[in-house]
């Protein structure tokens, strides 16, 4: 193959508007050949440009966000300009569409926890009228006892002094 139609993982996954890792299993399942080439920093993988843009990317179930991000890279002639006119808007398409898919999943959090909370909050209240019951009871009682029993007069109370030295 010529070198020049060959494309490392990163620039293929930036092409699809995937993560590399993508492109990587994608070679492993063997969607895509791929060559090992030495360069400076060490070993890599190698994939023809020809063959990465004829794969279509996940549709529907297979990856919920790109359902609506997806247009064939090559047009009937084989050219792939509208790709790169239209691959900033995608990005940013796919992009805001993982972050509003990562917002639902806080807010049916959030909602979870505060059911949670709600529910925790009623069963404390709940207690806290059971326990306001009984001290009312409680009350009540103590008053009626007070008042069938005769009151008992105390003792003047006795100065320091008379404390101190025990004095009568």
């Amino acid at each position: 193959m010529e070198l020049e139609a060959l494309i490392s993982v990163p620039e293929a996954a930036k092409l699809l508007g995937v993560h590399p890792n993508t492109i990587r299993n994608r070679i492993k399942a063997g969607q895509y050949t791929a060559e090992w080439t030495q360069s400076p920093h060490g070993p890599k993988q190698l994939v023809p440009r020809d063959q990465v843009l004829g794969v279509s990317m996940p549709t529907g179930d297979e990856h919920p966000y790109r359902a609506i991000a997806f247009i064939e890279p090559r047009t009937p002639n084989g050219d792939v300009g509208l790709q790169q006119i239209l691959s900033p808007f995608l990005e940013r398409l796919e992009s805001t569409m993982i972050e509003v898919g990562a917002l639902r999943e806080s807010k049916r959090f959030l909602e979870d926890s505060n059911q949670k909370l709600e529910a925790e909050l009623e069963r404390l209240q709940e207690e806290r009228r059971r326990r306001q019951t009984e001290v009312e009871h409680l009350r009540l009682l103590a008053d009626a006892a007070k008042q069938s029993e005769p009151a008992a007069v105390a003792p003047p109370p006795r100065s320091w002094w008379q404390r101190v030295f025990s004095l009568t």
